[in-house]
């Protein structure tokens, strides 16, 4: 059996403005499993460890 060390279920963000909103995630699920390993791509300043 495996032990999850992350887990997020039904995540979502929205970011508003004055004058806008905007969904940045919507209904987002992950799981890590112990032993697993997993990388966040992407380009220079697209907010990976915001």
């Amino acid at each position: 059996m495996s032990t999850s060390v992350i887990k997020a279920v039904s995540v979502s963000k929205q970011v508003t403005t004055a004058s806008s909103s905007l969904t940045i995630l919507q209904d987002v699920s992950l799981e890590v499993e112990q032993g697993e390993v997993i990388a966040l791509v992407g380009v220079s300043g697209a907010g990976k460890s915001t």
